[in-house]
């Protein structure tokens, strides 16, 4: 019978000198999407013998952001694991929705051993067996950790090479954009918006894809058109620099990259990707976190902002 080991961290505490000493050739499953070293920035890792075996975008360095990703993600590894594993749990966070996500990774797991690193503030009763406390080493300082990242995004775009989607062929997920039904632009220019605009209708909402600053009025009147209570906007230029991932119909993800561009007049989206073209994308999968092209971070969009 397999030997799991869950590990229950925290944001200032560092996990990597147990793991050299202590993983040996066990498979490790890092469901943290902020550690570089593990080569899981932006996503969630089955990794063997050191090497990434399978994998899953979240398009964040905060796991809470795709917190039923990370289960998902999590469920798939388990049917892909040999023999003993760790399971690195993301860094605990004195918040609900922390909490919960860390209870139901050990639910999915049932671990035959929960190490928790001291001063972790986690709950030690709820747990499928009685978490261990363990001493750890602290965690980089902000700006080793920075640099780092920034050194795993430049070899993300030297990998990438350009890719051109047509956005009718293919569903996207991770965004506000694509739950509905795209309404006909001749529709919008009756209206009076703009000739760029677009937008998007789906249960009673109205999203509208514009970077133009739209008067009270008009947005009124569209409201009124479609028969919506409310109205969401989406920035076509906020869409760039995004970190993305293509992926198949079955789910699994084979291109990790960044959106240049979306021109929705064309339905059309540039990305650099670690795919090879042509590929065969089915699904795109866009995260929250934007990325400039020198490496550095601009910042997560707020959730379902596009």
């Amino acid at each position: 019978m397999a030997h799991n080991t869950l590990l229950v961290g925290s944001p200032d505490a560092s996990w990597r000198e147990w793991l050299k000493r202590e993983l040996g050739d066990r498979d490790l499953v890092c469901l943290d999407p902020d550690q570089s070293d593990l080569d899981s920035l932006g996503r969630v890792v089955l990794r063997r013998q050191g090497k990434v075996k399978a994998w899953r975008f979240i398009g964040s360095l905060d796991a809470l952001r795709a917190p039923h990703v990370v289960l998902a993600a999590l469920i798939g590894f388990l049917g892909k694991v040999q023999g003993d594993t760790v399971v690195l749990a993301p860094a605990y966070k004195a918040t609900p929705i922390s909490r919960h996500l860390a209870t139901l990774i050990a639910q999915v797991v049932q671990p035959s051993q929960i190490l928790m690193a001291e001063g972790c503030t986690a709950p030690k009763i709820g747990w499928p067996i009685g978490p261990e406390s363990v001493a750890l080493e602290p965690g980089f300082p902000p700006v080793v950790v920075g640099a780092q990242r920034r050194a795993h995004w430049l070899k993300l775009f030297e990998q990438s090479e350009t890719h051109v989607i047509e956005l009718d062929r293919v569903a996207l997920e991770g965004t506000r954009l694509g739950t509905g039904e795209w309404v006909d632009p001749e529709v919008l220019r009756g209206i009076g918006l703009p000739a760029t605009a677009r937008a998007e209708t789906a249960g009673g909402h109205l999203v509208l894809v514009t970077d133009d600053d739209l008067d009270d009025d008009l947005v009124g009147r569209a409201m009124d058109h479609f028969h919506c209570a409310r109205v969401f906007f989406v920035r076509p230029s906020d869409l760039s620099g995004l970190l993305c991932s293509f992926a198949r119909d079955s789910g699994e993800d084979f291109g990790m990259g960044v959106v240049e561009s979306v021109d929705f007049g064309a339905r059309r989206v540039k990305v650099h990707s670690t795919a090879v073209a042509p590929a065969p994308v089915r699904i795109l999968r866009l995260g929250s976190l934007r990325l400039y092209g020198n490496g550095a971070e601009a910042g997560e969009l707020k959730p379902w902002q596009v």
